[in-house]
């Protein structure tokens, strides 16, 4: 009993940890995005140079890639305390080792970023 307390009480603080990275991360992606913009609007103007532009960018790029870490991250961390609370562990939407594959076939299919055992 006292086992099934502490993983519940282990899943939700992971939980909470993983929703104040993703927040961070969102936050990291919108700023990198609004000083891209600014950077190709300098660039325009002729304030910067092209190689200005494309650090920018690639900033952005690593921001984007952060945050559909961040967002796998949170989504695995929503299925396991849902299973730490007593859930079906069995049902097919519900299995984290499917819901992993799924997650790997839709967002990394090439597995360039993928951090995840296969």
């Amino acid at each position: 009993m006292l086992t099934a307390f502490k993983e519940a009480r282990n899943a939700i603080v992971d939980f909470n940890k993983i929703k104040d990275i993703y927040e961070s991360r969102l936050q990291l992606e919108r700023s990198s995005k609004a000083t891209m913009e600014l950077a190709q609007l300098q660039y325009i103007n002729g304030v910067i140079g092209y190689l200005d532009v494309l650090d920018a960018q690639r900033s952005y790029f690593d921001a984007q890639i952060g945050l559909s870490n961040a967002i796998r991250d949170k989504q695995i961390t929503l299925v396991k305390l849902y299973k730490a609370l007593g859930g079906d562990g069995n049902h097919p939407l519900f299995s984290v080792s499917s819901f992993i594959r799924k997650i790997k076939l839709r967002y990394m299919p090439d597995r360039t970023y993928c951090s995840l055992p296969v």
